[in-house]
């Protein structure tokens, strides 16, 4: 008999923290005994899982779960041989991005735009890690499951006090977060409080991302006290433990 249900999610590429919600978010339902785990989400891999699934031609087609929304080619793969059953709605770009007011390519916008449209039509559940975020992207609220993202308790522990004031902020790097502001507001409190340091955990998760970052570090090449660095997953404990105050300077 095949599988009642196939799961796409990540595999072991853990690099931070959308890999980690892709990895866990449906880690209970791949755990199943009638589940096949798949690693990844493309047209191909699901072909490959619905190759294995040996389904009798009158049993039910199997459950779709995935913890990304899909390409279009997987799309149609999908609803040809499976039932699209519930998605990870993890993140809007384009409604993040008008948000924080990141200039975004029109091409760009239209595609992912038509992509959310895709998924939001042929998923029956959207799994959401907060409320704020389904009002966000306009998703229907009696379709919506709320799954919060959590913290590895044996990783995310308390920490001694720091010993010296540090600022950290742990994030993505788009231009729209305005960490030039927080920079700023630190210089401002270093007037009073020679000491302080601040500590930039961030990552770039595109090209873009990575000239603002470098643009950052060579603005900031005179201020030793600022520090730019790498969080890995199963170091973030210990770093976030450096800092005194842990902020989000989102531009609201």
């Amino acid at each position: 008999m095949g599988a009642r249900w196939l799961v796409l999610r990540e595999g072991s590429r853990l690099r931070w923290g959308g890999d980690l919600r892709r990895h866990h978010v449906l880690a209970a339902l791949a755990e199943r005994p009638d589940a096949t785990d798949v690693d990844g989400w493309s047209a191909g891999r699901l072909r490959e899982a619905l190759a294995a699934n040996h389904r009798r031609p009158w049993s039910a087609r199997p459950r779709l779960a995935a913890a990304t929304m899909l390409a279009a080619d997987a799309l149609a793969e999908a609803a040809g041989r499976a039932l699209p059953f519930a998605v990870d709605f993890h993140d809007d770009p384009v409604a993040q991005n008008e948000a924080l007011g990141v200039a975004m390519d029109p091409a760009w916008v239209e595609r992912a735009i038509d992509r959310k449209r895709r998924n939001v039509d042929a998923f029956r559940w959207l799994v959401v890690p907060s409320p704020e975020l389904a009002a966000l992207a306009g998703l229907d609220a009696d379709r919506t499951i709320v799954a919060g993202n959590g913290s590895d308790t044996t990783v995310i522990t308390p920490m001694p006090w720091p010993g010296e004031p540090a600022i950290g902020f742990i994030s993505g790097a788009p231009a729209g977060r305005r960490i030039e502001t927080l920079i700023e507001a630190a210089r401002l409190v270093r007037r009073s409080v020679p000491e302080l340091r601040l500590l930039l955990w961030l990552a770039a998760t595109s090209a873009a991302g990575e000239g603002y970052l470098d643009g950052l570090r060579r603005s900031t090449a005179g201020d030793p006290w600022i520090e730019f660095a790498a969080a890995p997953y199963q170091e973030i404990g210990a770093q976030l433990g450096r800092a005194t105050v842990l902020c989000v300077p989102n531009p609201p």
